[in-house]
């Protein structure tokens, strides 16, 4: 399947690989500020659950997402391979970024299992991702990269974020006289 010229331009100039619950996912590293191991957060009362705490990095506040349950594989255990990946604020973008990746306004580090690698894929190893992907990573894959391992998601940061900040999508049910009813909350 044909990716997208601006989304595959992006791409190709690399991506940064991490693993999260035995998968593989990238991010375009020209979203990454940083990848730091400072991991000692300060909780937030009533933060969403893939919100893991507050770190002060450098005398900057970065809010720090729990990549593993935001995407519904569990949370991330923190250990000696565990890493932020501290993601360029929206500010901080050139204009040559493709036009749906976005981050947010404000410092976001999202918590992996571990660092695996850095891509520079060819044009040939990048490919929209397939219709079939559930819902969940259907709203934040924007791309496949083929290795000679596996198949690497690549993530759109702003559609985790944002779909975080809206929570989950209403669900509606049908009920026997046909009039929806919306499952998911008003």
């Amino acid at each position: 399947m044909t990716l997208e010229a601006g989304i595959e331009g992006t791409c190709r100039a690399g991506l940064v690989t991490f693993r999260i619950g035995g998968r593989c996912f990238a991010v375009p590293i020209v979203l990454v500020r940083e990848i730091n191991r400072q991991l000692q957060m300060t909780p937030v009362h009533r933060a969403p659950a893939s919100v893991r705490g507050l770190v002060n990095l450098r005398g900057q506040i970065v809010t720090v997402m729990d990549l593993g349950r935001r995407l519904g594989l569990g949370p991330v255990e923190i250990g000696e391979k565990s890493r932020m990946v501290v993601l360029k604020e929206n500010s901080m973008l050139r204009g040559d970024v493709a036009a749906g990746l976005r981050t947010a306004e404000d410092s976001i580090g999202f918590l992996v299992d571990e660092i695996a690698d850095i891509l520079t894929p060819e044009d040939r190893d990048l490919e929209s991702p397939p219709p079939n992907l559930d819902q969940t990573d259907g709203r934040h894959v924007v791309a496949v990269c083929k290795t000679e391992e596996s198949i690497v998601s690549v993530l759109n940061p702003a559609a985790i974020i944002r779909s975080e900040i809206q929570g989950p999508p209403a669900v509606c049910v049908a009920r026997p006289d046909a009039s929806p009813v919306s499952s998911g909350g008003e």
